[in-house]
């Protein structure tokens, strides 16, 4: 699937898949590290994502009870209950599938490969998909990250860098 689209938050809005006709939010950074964000409800669906330049991280903030949560990233496919604060992350410039079969609200970052360059610098891994694989093969709860997350999420709200 080739994309004609830069930015996840792009795709997201506009593409004709679906996700646009969930109800959402998007925020961008006003900082030399830019990322976007996205604060969504989602509704079950079966899409496909093309692979951008964006590595996602993905925090469930509601899932209805017994939701399945399904995808598959470079042939490996993975099956999963979504839970609230399980997070995943889904390495750049690869396509995914996703199937799932309730309403959930996802909140996503999305840290472009050049912040990844510019922030890490000499020490940002060539092959950057590649070095986040492991943590795209299940969820996993990590409170400080979940914290951060939803403060990136309050923090970018305003006008100024931080409000």
């Amino acid at each position: 699937m080739n994309s004609s689209f830069e930015t996840y938050s792009d795709f997201f809005k506009n593409a004709e898949c679906g996700y646009r006709d969930f109800a959402q939010e998007h925020r961008r950074s006003r900082c030399r590290a830019s990322f976007n964000m996205i604060l969504a409800d989602q509704k079950p669906h079966n899409y496909i994502d093309p692979a951008l330049n964006d590595t996602l991280l993905i925090l469930p903030l509601a899932v209805e009870a017994q939701c399945n949560w399904n995808w598959t990233i470079n042939d490996r496919t993975v099956k999963s209950k979504a839970e609230v604060n399980r997070m995943l992350i889904v390495p750049p410039n690869v396509q995914s599938f996703w199937e799932v079969d309730a309403q959930r609200t996802l909140m996503t970052l999305c840290i472009p490969n050049s912040t990844f360059r510019s922030v890490l610098g000499t020490n940002c891994p060539r092959q950057l998909g590649r070095a986040l694989w492991d943590l795209s093969a299940d969820t996993w709860v990590d409170e400080y990250l979940s914290c951060a997350m939803r403060q990136l999420w309050d923090s970018s709200k305003g006008e100024q860098p931080i409000d």
